[in-house]
């Protein structure tokens, strides 16, 4: 479930600061999610804004399972979010900062709150999250997919 993130108004990049506030935003908004007491796992990929000092021990101070991966492919649930939004709910360009945000803002909402999805039963990610147990699974099955699947377990990340 998308939750934070963050977008700059200029094409500097301004990481790791704004991706480390990202990140507290998360963490805290989680310490307020009395439900979730499950293990965290942070899964990314190996930008610099993931591996600064800064980031990473904010990471281990509070005990999150750190993941990095060498390829999109390795963080499929990430790619399929980042897909959706891009291909189903936002445009490719808006004429100002301020609309971007709140188009991302409104995508967001809708993937998470109004999106039933094929991966959490037809529930909604907002829905799954408050599920306690296993929830199934009704994916379409094809050759991409189980080739993906198959990439994803003959690799050896050390």
């Amino acid at each position: 479930m998308g939750r934070n993130w963050g977008v700059s108004n200029s094409g500097i990049c301004t990481l790791p600061t704004g991706g480390l506030k990202a990140l507290e935003i998360a963490l805290l908004n989680r310490r307020k999610d009395k439900a979730t007491k499950l293990p965290l796992m942070h899964h990314s990929g190996r930008e610099i804004q993931y591996c600064s000092r800064a980031y990473v021990g904010l990471l281990e101070k509070r005990n999150v399972t750190i993941s990095m991966s060498r390829a999109s492919y390795q963080n499929p649930v990430a790619e399929r979010i980042n897909g959706i939004l891009k291909s189903e709910l936002l445009r490719d360009a808006y004429p100002t900062h301020d609309e971007a945000l709140a188009a991302i803002e409104h995508a967001i909402y809708i993937y998470n709150n109004e999106r039933p999805h094929r991966s959490v039963d037809m529930m909604t990610p907002a829905e799954a999250h408050k599920k306690t147990g296993p929830i199934k699974k009704r994916w379409r099955t094809n050759s991409r997919r189980r080739k993906s699947a198959e990439n994803v377990e003959n690799l050896n990340i050390i």
